[in-house]
């Protein structure tokens, strides 16, 4: 599901930086439904992509183990708190 909701929010922010102070909210709107179809592209894109490589990449992440140094090295620390 991410796949497919990235690909509209990739656009927005990509939108995002032609804004400038001249810009008035129509046209801001304007552009926004400029890039829709390319979105649409995109999020069916990302969602073939996904569907083609996830059982490929399930498969070869879960067999994946850490080892015993690399489960010392992270301990019972994560994220900020590090």
């Amino acid at each position: 599901m991410f796949a497919v909701i990235s690909a509209p929010l990739f656009g927005l922010i990509s939108t995002l930086s032609l804004v400038s102070s001249e810009m008035t909210l129509g046209q801001f709107m304007v552009l926004l439904a400029q890039g829709l179809p390319f979105d649409v592209i995109h999020a069916l894109g990302n969602l073939a992509f996904a569907v083609w490589t996830g059982a490929m990449l399930h498969h070869f992440l879960s067999g994946l183990t850490a080892t015993e140094e690399e489960v010392l090295a992270v301990g019972d620390v994560h994220g900020l708190d590090a």
